[in-house]
């Protein structure tokens, strides 16, 4: 039944977590505080047609019953289900060992749970689970899933709004302008003031908004840690520290350099991407109208990266992504590896850009030859994302 106070959108990740739950017994789902993944989870609970169960992580009862991790408490907890569904799990104290004692111990019953920090569930079950989960993210809505639910007129509107506003499924279920932005800074404030908070030795939240702002505008960019720091006055095992935070806490994900050859490609160079344009733009709090920002070209960037990362992990492919710069500042946005085969992209926001810069087409092809670069702009861009 949807008890939601806006439509449920269909997610790509519907499909595999029913798949998942054929050939495994604990699924765990991770994403971003109202990015829809208990939505998700509550859907394939409901259709479940066994004895189940679903308790909430947060839930202080739950945590007493569980804190000891003794496997009575668990069989108090359960009773006769055959499929539990925690929600927020990682709230739960040794939620890696309560799996491992239902996995070992209760061979007919399936698990799926829900974290919404890599800090916290990823990094609690990860060695007392290994071998014996599977793991899927989920992410604000792409632009393959907007279309599928026809949630704009167009698929060129999608994307403008995406640029802006992001695809926070709340986010895409309200016309009103006001409200996204206020909707959008509260979830960016929550993650860079309350959600730290909740991680061991996190203590200066303030600095780690700060850091998010200073990435917001570096999209793109090549980022330094030692700039970084000097800004921000903290040292770089710091910055790279918070930096963790961002990323294990679904706000950002950074893209590696390609280095194939030394002399002429640098192998250290590090950029980073918002999952979420709307996150983004709420975190340097501007949601101005495309055709007057001088960023825009960034935030297509961004966008493109974002939904290329969405599509390879939802499509369940291994793949590498990378960009691609060498010491004689010649560059290229995205280098997709798959199966071993390269594949570049440019990211252009104009429809009029068609043509590569000659001198970085040049060098690429010396050294990744039959390995064309392609454009993404406002024309093509489905062809790429679909």
């Amino acid at each position: 039944m949807n008890t939601l106070n806006y439509p449920y959108f269909g997610r790509e990740n519907d499909e595999n977590l029913k798949n998942a739950f054929e050939n495994w017994r604990v699924v765990l789902l991770f994403g971003a505080r109202q990015i829809g993944k208990t939505t998700m989870a509550d859907k394939y609970f409901d259709s479940i047609n066994v004895p189940k169960k679903k308790i909430i992580g947060q839930n202080k009862d739950v945590q007493k019953l569980l804190g000891d991790s003794s496997l009575s408490s668990i069989n108090s907890l359960i009773g006769d289900a055959k499929f539990l569904f925690i929600d927020e799990a990682q709230y739960i104290p040794e939620i890696g060992t309560v799996l491992k004692l239902i996995y070992d111990t209760m061979p007919d019953v399936k698990v799926l749970a829900t974290g919404s920090s890599a800090f916290g569930l990823a990094s609690k079950t990860s060695e007392a689970m290994t071998g014996r989960k599977i793991s899927l993210s989920v992410f604000s809505l792409s632009i393959r899933e907007i279309v599928n639910n026809d949630i704009f007129d167009n698929v060129l509107f999608s994307a403008s709004q995406i640029l802006k506003y992001g695809a926070y499924p709340k986010i895409l279920s309200t016309n009103d302008t006001a409200r996204k932005q206020e909707m959008l800074i509260e979830l960016a404030d929550s993650y860079l003031y309350k959600d730290v908070l909740e991680f061991h030795g996190i203590r200066k939240a303030p600095v780690i908004a700060k850091l998010a702002q200073m990435l917001a505008l570096q999209i793109g960019n090549q980022v330094s840690l030692s700039e970084l720091a000097k800004s921000l006055e903290i040292n770089k095992a710091t910055v790279q520290n918070y930096i963790d935070v961002l990323i294990k806490s679904f706000i950002i994900f950074p893209l590696s350099s390609l280095s194939r050859n030394p002399r002429k490609e640098l192998n250290k160079s590090m950029k980073y991407y918002f999952y979420d344009n709307g996150i983004r733009n709420a975190i340097i709090r501007n949601f101005s109208d495309l055709d007057i920002r001088n960023d825009v070209g960034a935030m297509w960037e961004n966008f493109i990266v974002s939904e290329i990362y969405k599509r390879y992990t939802y499509d369940k492919k291994p793949f590498n992504i990378y960009h691609w710069r060498t010491y004689d500042q010649k560059e290229i946005d995205i280098v997709i590896e798959e199966n071993g085969v390269l594949s570049a992209y440019e990211c252009k926001y104009s429809s009029d850009s068609k043509e590569i810069n000659k001198a970085t087409s040049k060098l690429w092809d010396s050294l990744y030859p039959n390995t064309k670069i392609e454009i993404i702009n406002k024309n093509n861009f489905v062809s790429y994302l679909k």
